[in-house]
């Protein structure tokens, strides 16, 4: 599936505050964690034609807990995954509370979604983690309380339709989980990266896609500030070309 031949983005789009849109005051940064939740429900806009209403109400419900993405990105993983191919997984590596996780989990028990992190970045909150985990996997949801480097060069088997690397975005460790991730992508998969606003991210894909030219970029998006409430800091997709 080419997301240029359907768009996952199709039916998402914002009332009041667009990506580019300027909005962080220092008072309304302060309160952030306070109005963030419901200021997206309220400014990302779902088209009922296009995105099934159950499932859009199981990622607002998630979409409340701790999280450093947003309501849209949520909903962008969840589609993908609910398409992704028989025997396909996809994998999240960077979890901090599930968020991402859990936005590919919610609704698709039948579908093959793998998390690891070691929780060694912003504080460990492996416990409640756990817990939420335990709660909402099927027999088909994983998890691996481990380095990345050491999951996928020990642990990992089988194809890989959505990978998503949300650990450090330092240039290295960025393109590193990128070339390290290759040999294990699906034909047609999706490569996700977020937290683009920022240079090393952003410079770490476009190398990536300069080193292996079966991949091509299919969306990117700055946005005019990091905790923006459409996509957040920034987010490209790339996907492995077909054949």
């Amino acid at each position: 599936m080419n997301m240029s031949d359907k768009n996952h983005l199709e039916g998402i789009s914002f009332r009041f505050l667009q990506p580019k849109s300027r909005f962080l005051s220092k008072s309304f940064y302060k309160y952030r964690l306070t109005f963030q939740w419901p200021f997206e429900c309220l400014n990302t806009r779902f088209d009922k034609e296009a995105w099934e209403p159950g499932r859009i109400k199981k990622i607002k419900k998630l979409s409340r807990m701790p999280k450093m993405s947003t309501l849209a990105i949520g909903a962008l993983i969840n589609r993908l995954v609910s398409e992704l191919s028989v025997g396909q997984a996809y994998l999240n590596i960077g979890v901090w509370h599930g968020f991402s996780l859990f936005a590919g989990m919610a609704g698709n028990p039948a579908k093959k979604c793998i998390g690891v992190d070691n929780f060694s970045e912003f504080g460990s909150p492996r416990p409640a983690f756990l817990k939420r985990f335990a709660e909402s996997k099927s027999p088909l949801h994983e998890f691996y309380d481990a380095d990345w480097r050491e999951y996928l060069k020990k642990s990992h088997h089988g194809s890989v339709g959505i990978y998503f690397y949300d650990g450090s975005h330092d240039y290295d460790s960025q393109y590193q989980a990128l070339v390290s991730a290759g040999p294990f992508m699906a034909s047609g998969g999706y490569i996700l990266v977020d937290d683009t606003n920022w240079e090393s991210p952003r410079k770490a894909m476009a190398d990536f896609l300069a080193r292996f030219p079966d991949y091509e970029l299919v969306f990117d998006v700055r946005t005019a500030g990091n905790c923006h409430p459409t996509f957040w800091n920034g987010l490209m997709i790339a996907q492995k070309r077909i054949g």
